[in-house]
């Protein structure tokens, strides 16, 4: 290969690089670092001297690696599926739009344009169709990045082995023509048409999909709301005949301390108030009545989260202060995020605080009106184990075991959504504490 035909290709290979990484970072929104561009058109070149169109696998497994980099937290699958799709999609439309003109102008007239018709023609083509394609399954992709914990990975993993195998027979074909053919497959005529249609019904299924699985999650959500809104329900039900019972003896400790009084002897009022409040059990002061607190909390999904958690912690023996003495309602962030968020936080701190040797926790909603802003803080005893405060929000990272810690990653993932919330972590003396800042206002 002299130096013209090198440069020639080098400048190709750097085109059609720029292009794919172009659409990569369409699909999933992420900025690719300068220094990590400039390696691929490098590699590719290398590759391609060795190995011909067998350069697609060193493509995939490049943005494998990049997907690694940038989306850390991201499953394998989702990651693999951004760089197949991206890496096949481009070579389909490039190549027909290649065919195309060769069937319209000529293998004759083609030649004599045929670098114009490679290195902008075809790349652009590719590009501007590609980029229609991904404003149809930009909201799919987005529900597979925000709720990964909420759906089945094997649909996902089948579309990825059916773009896999699409783009070995694709490339296969290059290389079939080049060293056994010597010359153009035909069959690679229909297949490019087929593979154009196999991308345009896999958008469709996946959206279809996504959208069944969307469905699904907010029925499930809706029907863990109903649930805790029952169980708050009857919970206060609960209390209110307690508190029915509760004036009826309160009305027949009244009479019997008015019989005493009467006698004017101190011993007889003395022994009649240990005989009917102390024997008798009668309880002024219980603190399962911190639920009746919740009627300041107006987001009904909410309050519903917090009384099937405070519920929990009172069955499991832990002592719960709830304060929340401002109206709180309608908080600037998607319902569905904040049922999440608070789950997970006051799943965390139901877990650790039944293992404390005095368990307790504190939940306190605070509103400031100057600042405009809500504070939520979550507090909980916890176990002598030291907590590393940086570490539990990494993916797969817990104190609990192996297969844990996705919750509070999952918390860091909602909260980068939003630019009005932040969330404070502490831990000192055996008391865990989170503090969720809620902005009012949302940021312009």
């Amino acid at each position: 290969m002299d130096s013209v035909s090198f440069f020639t290709l080098f400048i190709a290979m750097c085109i059609e690089n720029a292009c794919q990484l172009f659409l990569y970072s369409k699909l999933t929104t992420k900025k690719i670092p300068f220094r990590m561009m400039v390696i691929l058109p490098v590699i590719s070149i290398v590759v391609y001297l060795f190995f011909n169109y067998w350069i697609f696998l060193v493509i995939i497994i490049y943005f494998l690696i990049i997907g690694k980099k940038l989306h850390g937290d991201y499953s394998t699958n989702l990651i693999w599926f951004f760089g197949i799709y991206t890496t096949f999609s481009y070579v389909v439309f490039a190549y027909f739009m290649n065919s195309s003109i060769l069937f319209l102008i000529g293998e004759d007239v083609f030649d004599q344009y045929m670098y114009l018709i490679n290195m902008i023609v075809s790349p652009i083509f590719s590009i501007v169709c590609n980029l229609i394609l991904l404003r149809l399954i930009r909201p799919s992709v987005s529900f597979l990045e925000k709720y990964q914990d909420n759906w089945n990975q094997i649909f996902l993993l089948i579309i990825n082995i059916l773009l896999t195998l699409c783009c070995i027979i694709q490339f296969g074909n290059y290389w079939i023509e080049r060293y056994l053919l010597k010359d153009e497959n035909p069959i690679r005529k229909y297949l490019i048409v087929v593979f154009i249609l196999v991308i345009i019904l896999l958008i469709i299924y996946l959206n279809i999909k996504t959208r069944q699985l969307d469905k699904q999650r907010i029925q499930r959500l809706k029907d863990s709301q109903l649930a805790d809104l029952t169980s708050y329900v009857q919970q206060i039900e609960t209390m209110y005949e307690e508190l029915r019972g509760f004036r009826h003896d309160y009305h027949n400790v009244l009479i019997s301390l008015n019989e005493s009084i009467k006698t004017k002897d101190l011993t007889v009022i003395e022994d009649t108030y240990k005989r009917v409040l102390t024997t008798e059990g009668i309880v002024l002061d219980d603190e399962h009545f911190a639920l009746a607190k919740l009627n300041n909390l107006k987001t009904l999904p909410i309050k519903g989260i917090f009384s099937t958690h405070i519920i929990q912690a009172f069955q499991k023996n832990i002592s719960v202060h709830l304060e929340i003495d401002d109206i709180i309602q309608e908080e600037p962030i998607e319902i569905l995020d904040y049922v999440r968020v608070v789950s997970i936080l006051l799943d965390n701190a139901i877990e650790a605080a039944e293992k404390a040797a005095s368990p307790f926790m504190t939940i306190v909603f605070l509103k400031n009106e100057e600042n405009r802003e809500i504070q939520l803080t979550i507090e909980n005893s916890c176990s002598d184990e030291s907590i590393d405060i940086v570490k539990i929000f990494n993916k797969d990272y817990s104190t609990k075991g192996k297969n844990r810690g996705f919750g509070l990653a999952t918390v860091q993932s909602i909260l980068q959504n939003y630019t009005n919330l932040s969330l404070q972590t502490e831990y000192q003396d055996g008391i865990f504490r989170q503090i969720l800042m809620i902005k009012e206002d949302l940021p312009r």
